[in-house]
C-alpha cells in the first residue's frame, strides 16, 4: 500500500515539514493512518486526516532538539478539493501555532492582530504549497 504521491510540506521560516501520504483509495488511506497510530476508531466518515506530533533527538552537548518532522497528512485521490485540503491545512496551521510560536492553547484576541495574521498566513502558505506540489506531481 505505497501511497500515490507523497512529498514533504515544508512550514515557511522554519526547519519543519509535514510529510504528506495521498492514496488512490480510501481504504488504503485509512490503513496507512491506523497503522501509524494504532488507533482503529473514528474512521468511518473521514475524508482525509492529520496526524500531528513531535520528534525529539539528542542533538550536540546532550540537548533535546526537535526533529523536522512534525505530522502526517493523510489524504485520498478523490478528497483533494478545496474544502477537504483547507479543512486539514486549519489542523496543520493551529499544530504549527502551537508547536512553531508556542501559542500552546492556539488562542487568538478579539481582533485581527498578530497571532491571527501569523495563523492566516500559515494556513495560506501550506494550501498554497499543497497546492502546487499537487499540479507539479499531476495530481490535478
Amino acid at each position: 500500500m505505497k501511497p500515490w504521491i507523497e512529498f514533504e510540506l515544508k512550514v515557511p521560516e522554519t526547519e519543519h515539514h509535514f510529510n504528506v501520504l495521498i492514496f488512490e483509495k480510501r481504504e488504503d488511506m485509512i490503513k496507512a493512518k491506523q497503522e501509524f497510530t494504532q488507533e482503529e476508531d473514528g474512521d468511518d466518515l473521514a475524508g482525509a486526516f492529520t496526524c500531528p506530533f513531535e520528534m525529539y533527538k539528542v542533538g550536540e552537548a546532550g540537548i533535546e532538539e526537535r526533529g523536522p518532522a512534525i505530522g502526517h497528512l493523510y489524504f485520498y485521490k478523490d478528497k483533494l478539493g478545496s474544502g477537504c485540503v483547507s479543512h486539514e491545512m486549519v489542523h496543520a496551521a493551529m499544530h504549527v501555532e502551537r508547536l512553531v510560536h508556542g501559542n500552546k492553547e492556539a488562542t487568538f484576541g478579539d481582533g485581527i492582530g498578530e497571532t491571527e495574521e501569523r495563523f492566516a498566513n500559515t494556513l495560506g502558505d501550506l494550501c498554497g504549497i499543497f497546492v502546487e506540489e499537487l499540479y507539479n506531481k499531476g495530481a490535478y
